[in-house]
């Protein structure tokens, strides 16, 4: 996690505890900001790896260094 993702998850659980503990109502502007944030984390953490190892097994792989090229992947 980068120096900026845990400024902005910071701020994420900031005002989660804000709206549960404190009384803090955020408006919709603040709101959608919220789960802009919360769905961008959610999709980093679990779906793009997923996405990336498919997007993998389609990807033919590099020859070998010094490998005749054949006009067919190697496998």
């Amino acid at each position: 996690m980068t120096e900026k993702e845990k400024l902005v998850l910071g701020a994420l659980i900031d005002a989660g505890s804000a709206a549960a503990h404190r009384g803090w109502q955020p408006k919709p502007k603040e709101l959608d900001a919220m789960m802009t944030i919360l769905e961008a984390f959610l999709h980093r953490a679990f779906l793009l790896e997923d996405i990336g190892a498919e997007l993998g097994k389609g990807v033919p792989k590099r020859r070998p260094k010094g490998a005749k090229k054949t006009g067919v992947a190697a496998t």
